[in-house]
């Protein structure tokens, strides 16, 4: 289970230059050992739109449960979206909170 609650658009320009870099869902999508479900939450629309696109792009059998909104205020749904565990269903996640700041 991989959780990224400022999932963003999934690839990232380096301010000031030409370098774009892959973001973290896009990793984790990419991983040779895949993780069994993925949780993208991203506030802004823009960003989520263009996320769909690349992980449809990248990844599209991959079981993405896309969040639209803020974290802080959709944890329910993002709870939620989390299998629940049990002792014939154990349940791992790794959550990200990371989130990008400009200068």
């Amino acid at each position: 289970m991989y959780i990224d609650l400022y999932a963003g658009a999934g690839y990232s320009r380096i301010q000031g230059t030409k370098t774009v870099l892959m973001g973290s869902p896009i990793i984790a999508l990419t991983l040779p050992d895949p993780f069994d479900k993925y949780i993208f939450c991203e506030e802004r629309p823009e960003l989520m739109a263009g996320l769909k696109a690349r992980v449809e792009r990248v990844a599209p059998t991959a079981g993405v449960t896309f969040v639209p909104g803020s974290c802080d205020s959709e944890i329910d749904r993002i709870c939620a979206a989390i299998p629940k565990g049990s002792s014939g269903n154990k349940t791992l996640s790794l959550c990200l909170w990371t989130r990008s700041i400009s200068a």
